[in-house]
């Protein structure tokens, strides 16, 4: 097998030594991750579940087929001494792939990938792309987050100041372009935001309205493109709570473009307070409720889950831990409804980076929030909850 796209990851990360480099098996290029299970081919032939965590002893319940379900981790590097380099990223995604994750978000954001409307960052693309082809070849699924709204911040390149010029739309496509040509088949999921409810609760109604029709001519573009495979997904990710209470306008339009629901789930309110560690029953059904329609149920896909353990937004790493003790059995319970699940971030995200997407509105409450939702802190220490984490991992292997 060809490895030139291992090396290059290598190469880019620069640093990242022989003692330092955690061991990983890549399987062969049968392993790819290209395409999501859908609602039409998601049941398989494999052994039958009775809605408990896979593993569980048989029971005497009816023989069901149980349907894959890819779960995994954030790829969050940790960073205790400044924000983390190319070489710290580049041992996180091979621990991540070690370790056994069937599932991963990558997410940039537009101006990251170009500096200008016409112009691509070549060095940006080629570390994203090395990136989902290392995941990808390691049989992991990939969803790549393509930043266009990031939660509250508009991510056009300078020098766009129109959502819907010609020069805007023109951009737009040319994003697509290059995301499809150099990283289109390692994925399963394409999202172009990140809770989008975020921008539209914030914008003026003009930019409300620009921003929903730039990200509708981005799924068009993509969904008649000729290089799109045919089981990549396409939508845009918006946090639970704004799907299940509030979607708007905007966010119910880009519903209607989208394959799958892709949905945001931090379980705190709008205060940034942690929500009550034993709702994710109740969560996860709210979101079915609203995937289904009278001709269709989709799939949902949970683009990032999280639980905060800082004290200033109510939560602590015991809450953590009751947390994801009642998700993991819940989601196994809905599984033929969730394909994809990234579980939570590996680490904590460095502060104040990681609550940048909010922009002007990020307050000490949701930076706190934002940059305590890892199984571990910043540094590397494990939290309470990573043994429950790592052990869902394992339970939800196969099929």
């Amino acid at each position: 097998m060809r490895l030139s796209w291992l090396w290059l990851v290598i190469g880019l990360a620069g640093g990242c030594t022989e003692a330092s480099r955690p061991e990983v098996v890549i399987p062969g290029d049968g392993g790819t991750a290209t395409g999501g299970a859908s609602s039409k081919d998601a049941a398989s032939d494999a052994p039958a579940s009775d809605g408990a965590l896979p593993g569980d002893a048989a029971t005497d319940a009816p023989v069901t087929p149980v349907v894959p379900l890819f779960l995994g981790l954030g790829p969050v590097p940790r960073s205790s001494l400044g924000p983390p380099s190319l070489a710290d990223q580049l041992q996180t995604d091979l621990e991540l792939i070690s370790s056994g994750v069937r599932a991963v978000a990558l997410d940039v954001r537009w101006d990251e990938l170009f500096d200008g409307p016409s112009e691509p960052n070549e060095t940006s693309f080629a570390r994203l792309g090395a990136r989902a082809e290392l995941y990808a070849k390691s049989g992991v699924r990939v969803l790549l987050g393509a930043k266009i709204l990031d939660r509250g911040l508009d991510t056009r390149p300078s020098g766009l100041t129109s959502w819907t010029s010609p020069a805007a739309l023109q951009a737009a496509e040319l994003l697509v372009d290059r995301l499809l040509a150099e990283s289109g088949q390692h994925l399963s999921y394409l999202s172009f935001g990140l809770e989008v409810d975020r921008y539209f609760a914030g914008a003026s109604s003009a930019d409300r309205s620009g921003a929903r029709a730039l990200l509708q001519h981005a799924l068009d573009h993509a969904r008649a493109h000729p290089a799109l495979p045919s089981e990549l997904q396409l939508g845009v990710t918006a946090s639970l709570r704004a799907l299940t209470q509030n979607p708007g306008p905007e966010l119910t339009a880009l519903l209607a473009k989208s394959d799958v629901v892709m949905a945001s789930y931090l379980a705190f309110d709008a205060s940034f307070r942690a929500s009550p560690a034993s709702e994710p029953a109740q969560s996860l059904d709210a979101l079915i409720a609203v995937a289904n329609t009278a001709t269709e149920h989709r799939p949902i896909v949970l683009h990032e889950v999280g639980y905060p353990t800082d004290d200033g937004a109510s939560g602590s790493e015991s809450k953590q831990k009751t947390f994801y003790d009642a998700f993991f059995p819940a989601l196994a319970g809905r599984r033929q409804r969730f394909p994809f699940v990234v579980a939570a971030p590996l680490h904590d995200g460095p502060s104040p980076q990681c609550a940048a997407g909010l922009g002007s509105g990020s307050t000490a409450a949701a930076a706190g929030a934002l940059c305590s939702l890892g199984i571990r802190q910043v540094d590397g220490a494990p939290r309470a909850v990573q043994v429950s984490v790592f052990s869902a991992l394992a339970s939800f292997s196969a099929p």
